[in-house]
């Protein structure tokens, strides 16, 4: 049985203003976070700041903040990147692990799950087919913080895993209307349009 770390990103989100900032106590939620996943068996690895760099998103806050007279507005956000021994080899039914250009992937019945890209900055076309099989699935975390600025995601992918482009600078992505999206699949800027 082969040991793996997996990995996963987590985002916190924080608010401001008088309200929001008695709702929130940034280090309580960050540490209720934290020991929920340690309890699911996970390690918390880093703890980075999220910016919006948006500026229509920070033109929202601020008219937030203006129309509820400084009492609320949403402020920023933590990513909390978490890691995991993986020795599990349940999920490979089929007993394939490969990597094919910069994506490295998991066979499964017959199916094919991207979990992480190796690849550079900028443009990333995720391939229909790998090893004459359907790609149906892009695994959590799989092309997160990979400064990609466009994606183009082919129609057979069935799901995409909790936060698996988070941390890039994508500003729009289309998705089939069948795909399922995990909990921050993209940044919340990010303009899904579905086909």
């Amino acid at each position: 049985m082969e040991r793996r770390k997996i990995n996963k990103v987590v985002r916190v989100d924080l608010y401001g203003g008088l309200i929001g900032s008695s709702m929130t106590n940034p280090r309580k939620a960050l540490e209720d976070v934290i020991q929920k996943h340690n309890a699911e068996g996970w390690h918390c690895h880093q703890v980075i700041p999220h910016e919006t760099r948006n500026f229509l998103v920070s033109l929202l806050q601020g008219v937030l903040l203006v129309i509820t007279l400084f009492l609320f507005t949403f402020s920023g956000a933590y990513l909390l990147i978490f890691e995991k021994d993986n020795t599990d080899n349940s999920h490979n039914v089929s007993g394939r692990d490969g990597i094919t250009g910069d994506f490295v992937y998991t066979a499964d019945n017959g199916k094919i799950t991207i979990t992480r890209y190796e690849g550079g900055k900028g443009g990333v076309v995720i391939p229909e087919r790998i090893d004459n099989l359907p790609v149906v699935s892009i695994g959590a975390s799989a092309f997160a913080y990979n400064n990609l600025t466009s994606v183009v995601i082919p129609a057979s992918i069935l799901n995409i895993g909790e936060s698996a482009f988070a941390g890039n600078r994508l500003k729009s992505v289309s998705i089939s209307n069948d795909t399922s999206m995990g909990e921050g699949a993209f940044d919340p800027e990010v303009e899904i349009t579905r086909r």
